[in-house]
Parts: C-alpha cells; structure tokens; sequence
C-alpha cells in the first residue's frame, strides 16, 4: 500500500466532492485524509487531529466554495 498521503480540506456544504475526491487519490494509488472517515464524529479532539493530519501528509487538496452571491464575502 502507498504511504502517499494526501489531506483533503473542504467545508460541510461540499462533503460529497470532497468524497470523490478521495476516492481518485485512493484510485490513483494514495491514502486521502478526510474528516467525515478519518475522524470518530463528536471528538473532541477533531482541530488537534486536523493539525496534525495537515502535518503528516505530502499534499493538500483544497476546495474553495464561493457562494453565487459574492456580496456575502464583503
């Protein structure tokens, strides 16, 4: 198995992209770090773990979601 770690980050609204994109990492050979799997639900610990996942892993994949009304960004 590879140890090609790859962290993925997203927010709640795009867990179902960041699912597939878990899934070709693990279909193109390496391990993705995902919260909604990788992390018990309730821990109390969960911003620890993220840190340290972060830390661990060779690559991060971030999706960044903007809402269609960008005067909530201002």
């Amino acid at each position: 198995m590879s140890d090609y770690k790859v962290f993925v980050s997203h927010g709640s609204h795009d867990m179902w992209l960041a699912g597939q994109i878990a899934k070709e990492v693990t279909r193109s050979g390496g391990l993705p770090f995902l919260d909604e799997t990788n992390i018990p639900k309730g821990s109390p610990a969960f911003s620890q773990i993220i840190r340290t996942e972060i830390a661990k892993n060779r690559e991060m994949v971030a999706h960044l979601h903007f809402p269609a009304d960008r005067t909530a960004l201002s």
